[in-house]
């Protein structure tokens, strides 16, 4: 007996009826007709999307344990109701549709045995999916792709830098090809962003800890520093929150000195708050310039105890302490349970910051998602302060639950100015291209700034591609696909 599986998942109960068509290669000629001309011209050929009614048996007996009419609807519900396409395969094929499903489902009102039923198939993307995926990794920068399918598909590149790079580019077959940054054999080569710190949170190693009792100057991203951190291995979380005799927020709170001051800047830094209804909790980073005031501060905060709503927060305070809000918002539950990339960027007088979030869908592709970004022009010269030390903490309320806080990293780079093609990747850094998707990222960051005019995004036909990685002997990259077919 043939099942249906979605997403992995399947009704034992719940087959496909004998005699299903399954459709395939549903290509539609539009075509002109000329008076005076025999026979038509080709206007146009498209692969249109597919609607159609899959049919399916429920089978309601002793052995699949009997059931009345309402449970077996609301198990069925249960199963197609999704708001997106999902993976659709049946169980005697190795491929799958990404489907979406409509009603109306009809069911007999009392029937033991076989119930007899349709679901409406929508696929919005006409192709088959096989369901492996195939990896090949480059050797001397060259790499081999067959695509079994008899439709072209689009490779995942995935690269780790093994030196610094002014630019990534992949070729095909000598005709397409993608690029990010740039080459000029008659321009220097300048690392015009030097890594000052970075770590990725796999120890506490070198941070010092703020006298215990005392208050930092901000009322929003400010606690009384108590209690201690630990490192998970991959995170930097809270060890203890100590005791704080006032009611109000508490938490450790540590600091390090960078090597220089630094004037233009580029720091990114990830938190993650582990969200519930009932509980509070912030965390955030801080940049101090050679007092000891804060310049900067920004990271996240859930502080409602009856919701989830993470908001991602950034204030700057001048020389006075006096904290300017410069962005607050929790873009509809954006933030909410993900490690959130949080960007800061200072060149003269002008601050950037941005905000973003990816995950990896049920194809094992990554999506970016939380996407915000703003500009302010400090034209009064309030908040330029050489940046001499970084900061982190975390705390909890003391009325309140506490909502763990994880650090995950944070990279701070001073950006230098003058002539010079500028290393945009460096050794160790991650780049990702999607091609269908139309995706590039630098390190789970959106690079598509750095895309290249005139280099594109490319497809695979069927058969035997050979790929090209360049700049030589400068990236370890492997290519992965999925055959498809019409």
């Amino acid at each position: 007996m043939e099942t249906v599986i979605i997403n992995e998942k399947k009704i034992p109960w719940l087959i496909v009826e004998r005699g299903f068509k399954i459709p395939s290669f549903n290509f539609e000629s539009e075509l002109t007709e000329v008076a005076g001309r025999e026979g038509a011209t080709l206007k146009d050929r498209n692969l249109k999307h597919y609607e159609f009614d899959l049919p399916l048996i429920a089978l309601n007996d002793y052995i699949y344990k009997r059931k009345d009419h309402d449970e077996i609807l609301n198990e069925l519900v249960k199963f197609f109701n999704y708001e997106e396409p999902v993976k659709l395969q049946l169980s005697t094929k190795n491929w799958y549709w990404k489907a979406m499903f409509d009603g109306p489902i009809e069911l007999e009102s009392v029937r033991e045995g076989f119930i007899s039923f349709t679901i409406k198939v929508i696929l919005l993307d006409p192709y088959k999916y096989e369901a492996k995926e195939y990896t090949s990794p480059a050797y001397s920068d060259q790499i081999a792709i067959k695509n079994d399918g008899n439709a072209k598909t689009y490779p995942v590149v995935k690269a780790t830098a093994l030196k610094d790079s002014t630019s990534f580019t992949i070729t095909k077959n000598d005709e397409d090809y993608f690029m990010i940054g740039q080459e000029d054999a008659l321009k220097e080569v300048k690392d015009k962003s030097p890594l000052v710190y970075g770590t990725f949170m796999n120890n506490v190693a070198g941070w010092s800890y703020l006298p215990n009792g005392e208050v930092m100057q901000d009322n929003i991203t400010s606690a009384f520093a108590v209690g201690s951190i630990r490192s998970t291995g991959d995170n930097v979380t809270v060890k203890d929150y100590g005791e704080r005799p006032t009611a109000g927020w508490h938490g450790p709170a540590v600091k390090r000195s960078l090597p220089r001051l630094v004037q233009d800047f580029e720091v990114t830094g990830v938190i993650k708050i582990f969200t519930r209804r009932q509980g509070v909790g912030k965390g955030f980073y801080h940049l101090y310039d050679e007092m000891g005031n804060i310049v900067c501060s920004f990271g996240l905060l859930d502080a409602t105890n009856s919701t989830t709503n993470v908001k991602a927060y950034f204030s700057m305070h001048n020389e006075y302490q006096e904290r300017f809000e410069w962005y607050a918002n929790a873009g509809n539950w954006a933030y909410d349970n993900a490690y959130v990339y949080l960007k800061v960027k200072r060149v003269g007088n002008t601050w950037h910051l941005k905000t973003w979030h990816y995950y990896t869908d049920e194809d094992g592709k990554k999506r970016i998602t939380s996407r915000a970004s703003k500009t302010f022009n400090d034209s009064g010269n309030w908040y330029t302060a050489k940046i001499a030390q970084v900061g982190l903490h975390a705390s909890k309320h003391t009325r309140y639950e506490a909502l763990p806080v994880y650090f995950n990293r944070f990279h701070f780079y001073e950006l230098l100015q003058g002539d010079g093609i500028p290393y945009i990747i460096k050794k160790g850094d991650e780049v990702y291209i999607d091609m269908q998707q139309e995706l590039v990222l630098i390190n789970n960051e959106d690079a598509l700034h750095e895309k290249t005019f005139g280099s594109d995004y490319f497809s695979v036909d069927g058969g035997v591609s050979e790929l090209f990685v360049l700049p030589q002997g400068t990236f370890d990259t492997k290519v992965s696909w999925i055959n498809r077919f019409y």
